[in-house]
C-alpha cells in the first residue's frame, strides 16, 4: 500500500529538471480573504475584470508525494485531490498512475486558482486519495489552509480604528 510522504500548498513550487529537486517559494499557510458584495448596479464588465483579478492573485499549487512499498509494483491506482470546505467537498478529476520501475516516488501536482467564495473565517483542506480500484482501499493525507474572512466594511470600521489609535 502507497505511504504518504508529504503534501504541502505554496504559491510557486519549481522542479529542477536535471537533480529532480523541487523548491517550493511561499508556503501558504493562512488565507486573508475579503468578502465583496457588489453593489446592484455595478458595471458587469468591471466586476469580472475584479473576479479574474482576484483569481490571478490567488493561484497555488498543491504538491503531494507519494512513496511505493512492497507489493505496489505493477499495481494500478488512481489519485485525485479534493478541496474540503465547511459543509462541503469538490474533488477534483482523478486519474490513474502506476510507480515507476526507476523510482519509489510518485508526485502529484495541482493548480489552485484560489479557494471558492467563503461567507466566513474557517478552516480548508487540501486532500490527496490515493485508490486502489481492484480492493477499493483508499489512503489520503490531507493539508490545512486557514482562511480569515473579513467583509470590506469591517476591514473600513478596524482600519479607521486603527488610524484612531496612533
Amino acid at each position: 500500500m502507497p505511504r504518504p510522504v508529504f503534501i504541502i500548498v505554496a504559491k510557486t513550487a519549481v522542479e529542477d529538471r536535471a537533480t529532480n529537486f523541487l523548491s517550493l517559494l511561499s508556503v501558504v499557510e493562512m488565507l486573508n480573504v475579503t468578502a465583496w458584495t457588489p453593489p446592484e448596479n455595478t458595471d458587469r464588465v468591471l466586476l469580472e475584470a475584479v473576479y479574474e483579478a482576484r483569481r490571478r492573485a490567488n493561484e497555488f499549487t498543491g504538491l503531494s508525494v507519494w512513496m511505493r512499498e512492497d507489493g505496489d509494483d505493477d499495481v494500478i491506482f488512481e489519485h485525485q485531490f479534493v478541496m474540503v470546505l465547511p459543509n462541503r467537498e469538490q474533488p477534483m478529476p482523478s486519474a490513474p498512475f502506476q510507480f515507476s520501475a526507476g523510482s519509489q516516488l510518485q508526485r502529484f501536482r495541482l493548480l489552485m486558482q484560489g479557494v471558492p467564495l467563503l461567507d466566513e473565517s474557517c478552516m480548508v483542506y487540501i486532500e490527496s486519495h490515493v485508490r486502489r480500484p481492484d480492493t477499493g482501499q483508499l489512503w489520503r493525507q490531507q493539508y490545512p489552509i486557514i482562511c480569515n474572512v473579513q467583509r470590506l466594511q469591517e476591514q473600513a470600521v478596524e482600519q479607521k480604528r486603527d488610524e484612531q489609535a496612533v
